[in-house]
Formats: C-alpha cells, structure tokens, sequence
C-alpha cells in the first residue's frame, strides 16, 4: 500500500517540461518544472515538513481536484465540513483504460462509498508545448448523466510558493469580494487587480469572476487560465462558487510556511479545464497580457 502511494508518474514534452503525478495520493500534480528551469525548480508547492497534517488532512500541496462545495463535505463525510473526503482527495485512482502515453495521463478516484454524493472525479493530465492542462470532471457510476438539478461542483485546486505579488483579471461583471484583512488590489486596468502579499500573515479567501491569475516569482510569472467550457451557466452563485477563487495561508503551528491556492470551479455537469503556463522573466502582469 505504501509503494502504491508513493508511485510517481513523470510526464515529459517535446519541451523538455515536466510534471510529476501521485495516482495513490488523489492523482495531485506534486510538480510542474517548465522547460529552461534551473533543476529543483517547482512551480508548484509542496509541504516541505516531515508532519504534513494540516487539521486533520494530509497537506501534500500541489494541484488536485475537489467536489465542492466545502459546506457539503459534511454530508459526504458523514461528519464534519473538514476535512476534505478521502476519496478524492487521498484515495488511489487508477489509470483509465488506455489514457496514457509520454506526456499525458487520465486518472479516475474511486466511488464514494456511504456518501450523499454519488460520483468520483476523473482528471485528465496533459503537457504539451510547455503548458500543463488539467482537465477534470464528475463521474456518475455506469457513465449516467449527473443531473442538472446537482448541487455539487468540480474544483481544482493549485497549491503554489508564496509570492509577493499575485494578480487576477476579472471578466465583466466583475465581481470581487473579500475580507477586510485581505490585502487592497492595486488596479492595473484590463480589469486586472494586483495584490500585495508581502508581509501578509493571515488566512484568507477572495472571489472572482475571473478566468485567470498569475504569480510572480523571481524566475518569471507561472499563469493558471480557465478555459470556459460550452454550455456552462453564465452567472454562477457568487460568491461561495466563484468561478475564480484565491486564498493566502499558512501550514497550522508554522506561519512562516505559507503557501498561496489558485481555486476554480465548474458546475458538475461540465468539465473544468486548468492550464498553467510560466512566463521566464515576466512580470504577473506582463504574464496576463500575454494570456488569451
């Protein structure tokens, strides 16, 4: 079982990237390390402690895929809304019949057993040209339909290093809302807003309508964009299933191990697809002009 766990899956392109899947470990994307990259380097974040438990959930880092919303885990856990279900968060997937090859993977949890919801998750990892896409959506038992009236939501989830600044480009409406110890954007135009995590020691969400969001480190801007999905609802619930989600925190009992989540989501009936590209060099802001 532990080997099972600890089986890594390494995808390569023609780039000369890389991305490394855990299927033991809720099929998570444990790195991305672009193509031109010094060796080490990890777009991504990983509990760099020997005791990962984060209130009771095996914090890995990394991306990885989520039913929401959160206030119904509670439901599907038979207790409370935290920690997250173990089936698609920590089970083994396994590999879909014939969904693999050098540079992609597809990846199916296990059906939940005893829960009020009825379906898994199936994740769709791919890298090609430099740019990881993460396509993932529910999956009803037999492939049955999963009906409009579901309430439930795909959400994906990237953990990444913390960054000084982080920005987000909203898309008409343009809502946003966030707490009072949020840190104040800074208005870019575009309808891009850039935050300043610097010195910022709390623990907190915002929302969006968005589809994109970049953050600058010192080697470039590593870019998540969502690709909107034909068919999906114009105007989902907001705030709680904003398409587009950010939250600053930290690791419980280390405040100095903090770690910034690129969150979005889709309603269940549609697929949610993800793709990180990193910009050498860039700006955050720059790295979004360049998004389209």
């Amino acid at each position: 079982r532990r080997a099972a766990r600890a089986r890594r899956i390494v995808l390569r392109d023609a780039t000369g990237a890389t991305a490394e899947v855990a299927p033991g470990l809720g099929g998570r994307v444990l790195a991305f390390h672009p193509a031109g990259m010094p060796e080490g380097f990890n777009a991504f974040w990983t509990n760099p402690l020997r005791d990962i438990r984060h209130n009771r959930w095996l914090n890995h880092g990394g991306e990885k895929t989520w039913i929401g919303p959160q206030s119904m885990w509670g439901g599907m856990n038979a207790g409370p809304n935290w920690p997250p279900p173990k089936f698609f968060d920590q089970a083994a997937f396994r590999e879909a019949p014939e969904g693999r090859s050098g540079a992609s993977v597809t990846l199916a949890s296990p059906l939940p057993k005893a829960s009020r919801c009825d379906f898994g998750v199936v994740r769709r990892i791919a890298l090609d040209g430099g740019v990881l896409t993460i396509e993932a959506c529910a999956a009803a038992p037999e492939a049955a339909p999963i009906p409009e009236s579901c309430p439930f939501h795909v959400w994906c989830v990237a953990q990444v290093r913390n960054a000084g600044r982080v920005a987000v480009r909203t898309l008409p409406p343009s809502r946003c809302q966030a707490p009072e110890i949020f840190p104040k954007p800074v208005f870019a135009g575009g309808g891009v807003l850039v935050y300043d995590f610097d010195g910022f020691a709390a623990n907190a969400k915002a929302f969006f309508d968005g589809d994109a969001i970049a953050v600058e480190y010192p080697e470039g801007a590593l870019v998540a964009r969502r690709v909107a999905q034909e068919g999906e609802a114009r105007e989902p619930a907001f705030p709680g299933e904003a398409r587009t989600q950010l939250y600053a925190g930290s690791v419980p009992g280390h405040p100095d191990v903090r770690y910034i989540e690129l969150e979005f989501t889709s309603d269940a009936r549609h697929a949610l697809a993800v793709e990180y590209r990193f910009h050498p060099g860039a700006t955050c802001v720059e790295a979004l002009g360049r998004t389209r």
